[in-house]
C-alpha cells in the first residue's frame, strides 16, 4: 500500500444477495490503483445498497485507502466519470 498509484478507478457492480429471506441487489464498491508499469491493485472492497456519493462516503474505510496513495493522482476514473 506504500507504493503510489497515479492511476485510481472507483466503481461499483451490483451482485444479487440472500438478505433477510429475500434476495435484493446490492453495490459491491471496488477500488483499484494501477502503478506506473500497470500493475493492479485493489485497495479496498465494501458492500452498499447502492452506489452513490453518499454511500462512497459512507464507506470512509476505502477513500482513507485510495487517499494515501492518490498523491500523485495523473487520472482517476470514478463510477464511470472521468477525472484528470
Amino acid at each position: 500500500m506504500e507504493e503510489p498509484y497515479p492511476y485510481l478507478v472507483l466503481d461499483a457492480r451490483y451482485e444479487r444477495v440472500r438478505e433477510a429471506g429475500g434476495i435484493r441487489s446490492r453495490a459491491v464498491l471496488i477500488a483499484v490503483g494501477i502503478n506506473e508499469e500497470g500493475r493492479r491493485c485493489v485497495l479496498g472492497v465494501d458492500l452498499a445498497n447502492r452506489e452513490s456519493t453518499s454511500s462512497w462516503r459512507a464507506h470512509s474505510s476505502l477513500i482513507d485507502r485510495t487517499n494515501r496513495s492518490a498523491q500523485a493522482l495523473r487520472f482517476g476514473l470514478f463510477g464511470g466519470s472521468r477525472v484528470g
